[in-house]
């Protein structure tokens, strides 16, 4: 049997994310494109750039619409404030991704594999392991997994 130690890690703000499994120590972040402006945000914004109305970011989706309907639903402004909207709401930043370390893995593997812990197939199918996933194969790999270990944080 071949044992192998992993690290797992998840990325920051991402509730129920796909953990990520790596053998070489910290994963190096993404830059990503994600909205600047969601739903409510996106309103506020647009109402300050069209009249500069300055309602406080947290402020309730309901007084943001009632606020919406009472000035701007229905006047001569309208058309022009909803296009602001939709610009605003389609603006987008570059974020890099950033990654909480969560614990270590040891994977047992049987002998016969000869396989590399580095192997990408491998570490999708610990992946999904630690999802409760079980994969019997991935793409051409049939899942050699023994056993799985997990350890405290502060093991190594």
């Amino acid at each position: 049997m071949m044992k192998f130690r992993y690290e797992v890690y998840q990325r920051v703000g991402a509730h129920r994310s796909i953990p990520l499994v790596t053998i070489g120590g910290e994963p190096v972040g993404q830059q990503r494109s994600k909205k600047k402006y969601v739903g409510r945000k996106a309103k506020i914004e647009a109402i300050r750039r069209f009249n500069g109305t300055e309602l406080d970011e947290n402020t309730a989706t309901s007084e943001v619409d009632s606020f919406i309907k009472k000035h701007l639903w229905g006047t001569a402004g309208w058309n022009a404030y909803h296009n602001l909207f939709l610009e605003v709401a389609n603006e987008t930043e570059i974020v890099i991704d950033r990654f909480d370390f969560l614990f270590y893995i040891d994977v047992e593997v049987d002998d016969d594999t000869q396989i590399e812990p580095e192997d990408e197939r491998l570490i999708i199918i610990i992946t999904n392991e630690l999802m409760e996933n079980r994969l019997l194969e991935y793409e051409g790999l049939k899942n050699p997994i023994r056993s799985i270990v997990m350890l405290k944080n502060d093991c190594c």
